[in-house]
């Protein structure tokens, strides 16, 4: 168990301050996850390889869509001219998304899906737009934290009844409105909402309540940067493992009102933007379970519908917190049980005396994700892993973009397949335990390091390659298992070893 010192924790943000908060500074940002067009990419990509099975009924408002690749090349662009709109507004000094819309990914043709599955999602009570898997991926996780879906099997992505959002809080020229779809569509493209040089660190660019402004987007991205442990090693695991299971509760609901598809693939879009986070190298490596509890718990926010949501998946997931924070694996998974959400998921997470942890927490993996890493998974696939904003790099026969998609295919083909079972008489129990076939994705997931670009950890297993193993029912021999685990990794815990550390253990 870590225990952490208030004092250190008051220095480290003096020194977090006085160092102009490079964390969430606009050259840097960029790295700081994968971006939505790589999530929207990695996804539509693996769900067009699945086959649905003849018993499964979609409702109205869900369909599998042939498209061409030229076409999925061309709306990830138009997000460009949306996001140049967008910054020709908040163009004053102060603003830092120009520095990421600039780099926005617009993939080949050839890498491209030609079939999409689409499925509504809400802005207000009487507005859906069609968003594909891999753009509701996107915004899971960096723009909306939890699902919520109502009675009437609508599934919201805003807080608020929004219809057009404006750009009242921008300086430059700025347009009229934009539709909230057509906004958060763009979002899911690639482009970066209106934040501040500091991270928002001083003042955010709207008010808290001001869901209809851009720069509200922003700043609720930044609010789930300050505290989102479910992107990062047992965290992400958790999360993934936790509302895969889930999404095959709702599926089963689906064979006696095939409406419940609509919140089972909202889940499971959830789900996949963590699953897809665990294949940048400073992902696998880095942990921000304490701090971002901390920040939860500073902010009085754990008693929250929403908070008490998020735990649940991690419980579901077979996480398990200590006081501090820090997420452990069990080889074990609870019965599946869903609990009550909310549509307003607002979190005001300020950083607080915690801002010196996530800024060593950001060196970490930005170090990782720059120095990349030779990886093996499960299946015993070997390939090169690097971070966040280089998925263009990862591209080629046998990259970790076939990896990528191949696990985003085995998660989504299983819950499919889970509920063909479920209709020959098949159960949530044992679909949805350990050992079961439903967790295949998993086995594509780097466990194994072989050779880390830092020259520290060669020959390491990531901490969670012992419960994948078990979850997945591989049970194969962790070699070295209890000496060479990775050491866990955080802003609580700032140290690199002495020296590098060699072949501590085989696969």
């Amino acid at each position: 168990m870590i225990k952490h010192s208030t004092r250190r924790r008051l220095g480290l943000t003096i020194a977090l301050s006085l160092a102009a908060l490079p964390f969430l500074g606009a050259a840097r940002e960029r790295r700081l996850r994968y971006n939505s067009e790589e999530h929207r990419l990695i996804v539509d990509r693996g769900v067009a390889a699945v086959k649905i099975p003849a018993s499964v009924h979609f409702p109205q408002g869900i369909a599998r869509r042939d498209t061409t690749q030229g076409a999925f090349v061309g709306a990830m662009a138009d997000a460009k001219r949306v996001a140049k709109q967008q910054d020709d507004c908040y163009n004053s000094a102060g603003f830092a998304q120009a520095a990421g819309n600039n780099g926005i990914y617009v993939p080949t043709p050839q890498v491209s899906p030609n079939a999409l599955l689409v499925l509504d999602a809400y802005t207000s009570s009487t507005l859906a737009g069609r968003f594909s898997m891999g753009q509701l991926a996107a915004l899971y996780g960096d723009y909306r934290r939890t699902t919520y879906c109502d009675t009437s099997y609508r599934c919201f992505l805003t807080d608020a009844e929004i219809g057009n959002l404006t750009f009242t809080r921008g300086k430059g020229t700025c347009p009229t409105s934009i539709s909230a779809r057509d906004y958060l569509a763009a979002i899911s493209m690639g482009m970066w909402t209106p934040y501040g040089d500091a991270g928002n660190a001083f003042t955010n660019t709207a008010d808290d309540n001001e869901y209809g402004d851009a720069g509200w987007w922003g700043d609720e991205m930044v609010r789930i940067a300050n505290a989102n442990d479910w992107h990062w090693s047992n965290g992400a695991i958790a999360w993934y493992v936790g509302l895969h299971r889930l999404a095959l509760v709702h599926a089963d609901s689906a064979r006696v009102d095939p409406r419940h598809w609509m919140r089972a693939l909202h889940y499971e879009a959830n789900a996949l933007h963590a699953l897809t986070d665990l294949f940048a190298f400073g992902h696998v490596m880095t942990n921000r379970d304490v701090s971002s509890y901390g920040i939860f718990k500073n902010n009085s926010l754990l008693g929250t519908v929403s908070y008490k949501w998020m735990d649940n998946v991690i419980q579901m997931g077979g996480g398990n917190r200590d006081e501090d924070g820090r997420i452990t694996l069990g080889s074990r998974l609870p019965t599946i049980k869903d609990v009550a959400s909310s549509r307003n998921d607002f979190m005001k997470t300020s950083r607080g005396s915690w801002g010196g942890y996530a800024l060593y927490e950001h060196d970490y993996h930005e170090k990782f994700n720059a120095a990349g890493g030779n990886v093996r998974n499960l299946n015993g696939t070997r390939f090169r892993i690097l971070g966040d904003a280089g998925l263009s790099q990862m591209v080629g026969k046998d990259s970790a973009l076939d990896v990528l998609t191949n696990a985003v295919t085995a998660s989504v083909q299983s819950l499919f397949d889970g509920f063909d079972q479920l209709t020959k008489n098949g159960s949530t129990t044992t679909i949805g335990q350990v050992g079961s076939p439903y967790f295949a994705a998993l086995k594509f997931v780097p466990v194994y390091i072989e050779r880390d670009g830092t020259g520290h950890y060669d020959g390491y297993w990531t901490l969670y390659a012992d419960a994948v193993n078990k979850i997945t029912g591989t049970n194969k021999t962790l070699g070295g298992w209890k000496d060479c685990q990775i050491p866990y990794l955080s802003g609580a815990d700032w140290r690199y070893p002495a020296g590098p550390r060699k072949n501590c253990a085989q696969f």
